[in-house]
């Protein structure tokens, strides 16, 4: 399985049905059938499960923290991390440029 922009997929579609002179009741029905499809990836059931862990405490299990009672993972890295990784899902893991 692949995720695709199903907004672009509707435009190319668009596009064939006005070059090939297709009815346009077919590309309106083909464009239907692909917003109908299942979301594969649903980007803000993801987000909210990485704030729910950065808001639970991502460095909870350190053990450095747990035996020594200072977090030795220096300058909140985990939640950084988790903030990143949230910022990667909301841009469909593309790149920023």
């Amino acid at each position: 399985m692949r995720l695709i922009d199903a907004d672009e997929f509707q435009k190319q579609i668009a596009g064939m049905a006005i070059l090939n002179n297709y009815p346009p009741n077919k590309a309106n029905a083909l464009c239907k059938l692909v917003d109908n499809q299942p979301t594969a990836f649903d980007v803000e059931n993801v987000v909210s499960n990485l704030e729910q862990l950065k808001l639970d405490g991502a460095c909870e299990y350190c053990g450095y923290c747990e035996c020594l009672n200072e977090c030795w993972d220096g300058d909140m890295s985990e939640e950084h991390a988790i903030n990143m990784a949230i910022e990667i899902v909301k841009r469909g893991g593309l790149d920023e440029s």
